[in-house]
């Protein structure tokens, strides 16, 4: 084994011979270690962590910006987040901004009024109730009654 210490021994810098591997000590508790394969392994890290990979979720605190995220459940707002595939959308995400050809969805809420597909039939429902049904005949059913020739 080699040693390095400080002149008051307070950091040491062990190689100890077990497959090479370089141990870090601070006030006698080891802090840190270099294996032979190369694997760096510390009980903190400081710097900008631009070149780490493979992190897992759990080793992350603070608020970490990243530009590629690749993840199976996300929370949050989501505010900056760009091209995600619908495939990738599930519960009832909410969007401020939607430029879409085509859009699949049960429910869209406008507000006062949502329009709820359900068995084939649309229902248009204001404050909680349904004021109107239309089915996938084309058969129109109001709650109130319908007036003819109207101006609106």
């Amino acid at each position: 084994m080699s040693t390095i210490k400080s002149y008051n021994e307070n950091l040491v810098f062990n190689a100890d011979g077990s497959g090479s591997d370089v141990i870090f000590q601070s006030n006698g508790s080891q802090v840190g270690s270099l294996t032979d394969a190369g694997i760096l392994t510390a009980t903190t890290f400081s710097g900008s962590g631009a070149s780490l990979t493979s992190l897992p979720a759990s080793a992350l605190s603070g608020s970490p910006t990243f530009t590629t995220v690749s993840a199976t459940t996300f929370s949050g707002s989501g505010a900056s987040l760009t091209n995600v595939p619908s495939s990738a959308l599930s519960g009832s995400p909410t969007f401020t901004t939607v430029n879409a050809t085509t859009v699949n969805a049960t429910t869209v809420d406008l507000g006062n009024w949502t329009v709820t597909e359900s068995g084939g039939v649309l229902y248009f429902a204001t404050g909680g109730t349904n004021k109107m049904k239309l089915d996938a005949s084309g058969n129109l059913t109001c709650a109130g009654d319908v007036q003819a020739n109207g101006t609106i």
